[in-house]
């Protein structure tokens, strides 16, 4: 059994009566006063109750069904909120898998998200397309198994580190490539040519600086990746070279 202090018990004292009278302000029923005080904080139950309206009998009478955290379900409802969803549906409001609800709702609100940010990057797509065509003679290889290409837009940024949920679509690297600073080049199977694989980031002088496939994990890197990415190096420095004596 753990042993509490005095001061570590009249905190908890002093807690649960400040979410007791918060609580109080919501139903005068004792039994549904104490089970909202012993779930929820002050701030949720504002969430619950001020801005969702939702009824603290029934949310008293569901808390037992929830099979995730307190703040998972006052998230649930802050996230059908902000969709816009009819919480005065007791099926919206108290769905029978709370934390496969608020999974759903997160792939929604992620979509969404998601679907605004290529939106915004297509500004950049003209800029980037003509570095592509400047460059993609020189920073492109196709191999027995792979294809490696420079990306020929900004919204081909983003949609790279959407599926391959990594940080290259964060803006960091669009810019990079306006800057002519590094770009980056997809690596695909050749057989799979518009699925992502790995995301390369490169220097103009063929340098390598990182290269990852999903989750910013490398498998078979050494085995198949890396021989891959030392022809693609070679060929940059080579053509490099040979345009630098053509001129």
């Amino acid at each position: 059994m753990v042993s509490l202090t005095t001061k570590q018990r009249q905190d908890i004292s002093l807690d649960f009566l400040k979410r007791f009278r918060e609580a109080e302000k919501y139903c005068t029923n004792i039994d549904i006063i104490l089970k909202i005080a012993s779930s929820f904080n002050q701030a949720e139950m504002y969430e619950l109750f001020d801005v969702a309206h939702l009824s603290p009998w029934k949310v008293a009478r569901y808390i037992p069904r929830i099979n995730t955290t307190m703040f998972g379900y006052v998230d649930y409802i802050r996230m059908a909120g902000n969709l816009n969803m009819n919480l005065k549906d007791e099926f919206v409001a108290f769905p029978s898998d709370t934390r496969e609800a608020h999974d759903q709702l997160i792939a929604i609100r992620d979509e969404e998200k998601n679907r605004k940010k290529v939106a915004q990057e297509k500004k950049y797509d003209s800029s980037i397309e003509k570095i592509y065509k400047k460059i993609k003679n020189q920073y492109s290889l196709v191999t027995n198994e792979y294809i490696i290409r420079p990306v020929s837009s900004a919204r081909e940024i983003v949609i790279e580190g959407q599926t391959l949920h990594h940080c290259v679509g964060c803006g960091i690297y669009r810019n990079k490539i306006l800057k002519n600073e590094s770009y980056i080049l997809l690596l695909r199977k050749k057989e799979e040519p518009d699925t992502p694989f790995w995301t390369v980031e490169i220097l103009p002088n063929g340098k390598i600086i990182q290269a990852y496939a999903a989750y910013d994990k490398k498998p078979e890197y050494n085995e198949k990746i890396r021989p891959v990415l030392e022809q693609l190096t070679e060929r940059v420095k080579r053509y490099g070279k040979k345009h630098h004596a053509e001129k």
